[in-house]
């Protein structure tokens, strides 16, 4: 299972949320607000500054098991949440950004789109395709969530076996000594 996978397969919602304000604080740096989800939080799951947009990081327990509509109400629920903010003064907000493990589906991609658009914002979607490549940019990132070393891992096995391997089949010139000893 490959990086991108292994993202793909969180189903802790906490973990995930970590995962993505490590990526972000460090593609953004200083540009970049974790936000403490445990309190009110208004819709805002991480705030990028320079781009005044806010992040919506969804997990859900068991993703397998939402469907399309599950996202859409959760889409316009939290369109709702950030639009209240926005109206209240408090942030200045004109992009909105839907960050889950899973790839969504066109239609709630669409969907997506239309909501933020109709609250005024630039809606957009990340998974854990952008993840991943955040990850392979700065791979000392990795070090602070060991299930996504797996896949390094099982790399490094692999070429470990296949060295094993290698060195149990008999070489060109131990086979000619062998047929020509004959």
């Amino acid at each position: 299972m490959n990086l991108e996978e292994e993202i793909r397969q969180i189903n802790n919602p906490q973990e995930f949320v970590d995962i993505c304000n490590t990526i972000f604080s460090e593609k953004y740096k200083e540009n970049f607000q974790v936000i403490d989800g445990t309190r009110s939080d208004q819709g805002n799951d991480g705030y990028i500054i320079s781009e005044k947009c806010i992040l919506a990081i969804y997990c859900p327990v068991k993703p397998k098991n939402k469907t399309d509509q599950d996202y859409r109400e959760k889409i316009g629920g939290d369109l709702k949440k950030v639009k209240e903010l926005h109206d209240s003064g408090k942030l200045k907000i004109e992009k909105w950004t839907f960050v889950t493990p899973l790839k969504i589906s066109n239609e709630v991609f669409v969907y997506l789109q239309n909501k933020a658009k109709e609250f005024g914002f630039i809606g957009n979607h990340l998974e854990a395709t952008f993840l991943s490549g955040e990850f392979y940019k700065n791979e000392y990132l990795l070090k602070k969530f060991s299930r996504l070393h797996i896949p390094k891992i099982e790399s490094i096995l692999e070429a470990m076996n296949n060295s094993i391997q290698d060195l149990k089949k008999p070489h060109k010139e131990e086979i000619g000594l062998f047929v020509n000893n004959r």
